[in-house]
């Protein structure tokens, strides 16, 4: 019985010789003109803040977090928002892990951890901000397969009901048309 002969290396000498397979290819928004804003804005702040060290050249670029990550998104938007003249505060519903001591029988201390939930409601948004014009925007951020919870639902129609903003935001071009269209939404 013959063994099956071993697969001959071929040269590949451009892109089109290398085989192509058939995995699906991953859908990834290539949209980076919010840097440009982002940007701007970190520089526009920047400048306001520290005018010295501006003129001295001491300015460089910002950071841009990763914004395909929930924690990266929510910076990006805490940071925009703060550095045009609003306020936007992350919100921590998720609770603690806090230290303790616990005096077992024979009176030994040991160090235990203990798990504190937090007081905040439930399905309140990842950011609160107040922008600069005086607008109230409740922001959940969801990134991915992340899907809003009936919490979250019910506390988006709560907030609505009062008149102000709860949205969930997906990526950098869903906040900045969101953020636009309140930056330009006439209050009186």
């Amino acid at each position: 019985m013959a063994k099956n002969p071993r697969p001959v290396a071929q040269k590949v000498t451009s892109r089109s010789d290398i085989p192509k397979t058939d995995k699906p290819k991953k859908l990834v928004r290539t949209d980076n003109t919010w840097r440009t804003r982002y940007a701007e804005a970190y520089k526009a702040d920047f400048i306001t803040r520290y005018p010295s060290a501006y003129k001295d050249g001491h300015y460089c670029a910002p950071k841009y977090p990763k914004v395909s990550t929930a924690n990266g998104l929510t910076n990006a938007v805490c940071n925009y928002i703060n550095w045009t003249g609003g306020v936007g505060n992350r919100i921590n519903v998720q609770g603690r892990m806090v230290d303790g001591i616990e005096r077992t029988e024979s009176g030994l201390l040991l160090g235990k951890k203990k798990f504190m939930k937090s007081t905040t409601l439930k399905g309140t948004a990842d950011i609160i901000a107040t922008l600069h014009n005086g607008v109230t925007w409740h922001i959940e951020i969801k990134v991915g397969k992340d899907k809003p919870r009936d919490r979250q639902i019910e506390m988006q129609a709560r907030i609505r009901k009062t008149g102000s903003h709860y949205d969930f935001i997906h990526d950098m071009g869903e906040f900045f048309e969101m953020y636009d269209s309140l930056v330009n939404s006439v209050l009186f």
